[in-house]
């Protein structure tokens, strides 16, 4: 009796290499044995979990069939030609380690595989917020000029903002508000303060604010 040939089982090796800041990771590889017409016209992302245990559970949970396995994921990720893979993930938790996989779906549904497994660590977020002495431009105005030290992607996320109290009280939360204009890529920013009040002595303190 002829014996059917038992198909060995996928086994990817080419791990994706990342590129980490506090927030965010850049992801960029390929998948073994998925061609770029395959990758092209199938269902292309990536599965990723915080820490290192149960990540292979939920991996093998999208493999047997399960869109939800349970943690998370992105998808419709960027495909550059030759097939290499290409994703950012944000939101991410500083110092923190993650687990990830890319994955491939046949456009039937029928295939589905996954990338090497990785980890990477996020890194710790550190910034410097400096702001010079306020300057008065008119009766009424003033300008703040600073700086925020970061890396790039991290500044990105980061926003300045002060809160001011007239008649030289320390300045807390429930004082006004304002935000400064947008943060320029070399990390300079400025604050500019109008409908002030003549003749009066104010007091300020500036915060970063991080979204992600």
């Amino acid at each position: 009796n002829d014996v059917e040939d038992t198909p060995e089982p996928h086994v990817p090796t080419q791990i994706p290499t990342v590129s980490s800041t506090a927030f965010t990771a850049s992801v960029s590889g390929t998948i073994d044995g998925v061609t770029y017409d395959e990758l092209n016209s199938g269902q292309r992302g990536i599965l990723y979990n915080e820490g290192t245990d149960g990540a292979q559970t939920y991996f093998d949970s999208w493999l047997k069939g399960n869109n939800n396995p349970g943690c998370s994921q992105v998808g419709r990720i960027k495909l550059n030609p030759g097939g290499n893979l290409e994703v950012t993930l944000t939101q991410l938790k500083p110092e923190t380690t993650y687990t990830y996989c890319l994955y491939y779906q046949s456009r039937d549904g029928v295939t589905r595989l996954l990338g090497a497994q990785g980890t990477f660590t996020t890194r710790a977020f550190g910034c410097t917020l400096e702001t010079a002495e306020a300057r008065s431009v008119g009766f009424y105005k003033a300008y703040i000029p600073g700086s925020v030290k970061a890396e790039t992607k991290d500044l990105e996320l980061c926003t300045v903002g002060i809160v001011l109290s007239p008649d030289a009280a320390e300045p807390t939360l429930a004082d006004d508000h304002k935000k400064a204009n947008p943060i320029a890529e070399d990390g300079t920013f400025d604050i500019s303060l109008n409908e002030l009040r003549c003749g009066t002595e104010y007091r300020f303190r500036t915060y970063l604010q991080v979204e992600h």
